[in-house]
């Protein structure tokens, strides 16, 4: 069994090396993983939004129709507005999620 001084003792160097460990700062094994994870959910967050922004003529029937609205409206909304609000949407969704990935990422000093 060990003494009040040995347990002391123990604790005492156990916090030295935390010390260490936390003055020497992350690895760079972890930072590269952790910049790789944050560019990797970029790409992916991009390729969705470009995937489902390509797809979306095809559903609204004939590709690149043109058509004339007249003055002062939006030619944009032609085909209705659904396809613009939900890609806004996921724009949105995908731009929060990597933002809450590189705050808590920071947070625990790691990127």
């Amino acid at each position: 069994m060990r003494s009040t001084e040995e347990r002391v003792d123990a604790v005492m160097s156990r916090v030295r090396e935390l010390k260490m460990e936390e003055a020497a700062g992350p690895k760079k094994v972890d930072l590269l993983r952790n910049r790789l994870l944050v560019g990797g959910a970029f790409a992916a967050c991009l390729a969705i939004l470009i995937g489902i922004a390509s797809y979306f003529p095809n559903l609204a029937g004939v590709a690149g129709q043109a058509q004339d609205m007249g003055e002062g409206s939006a030619s944009i909304l032609a085909e209705g507005p659904g396809g613009y609000i939900v890609i806004g949407v996921l724009a949105f969704i995908c731009g929060a999620a990597l933002t809450l990935l590189c705050v808590r990422l920071r947070d625990r000093g790691r990127i």
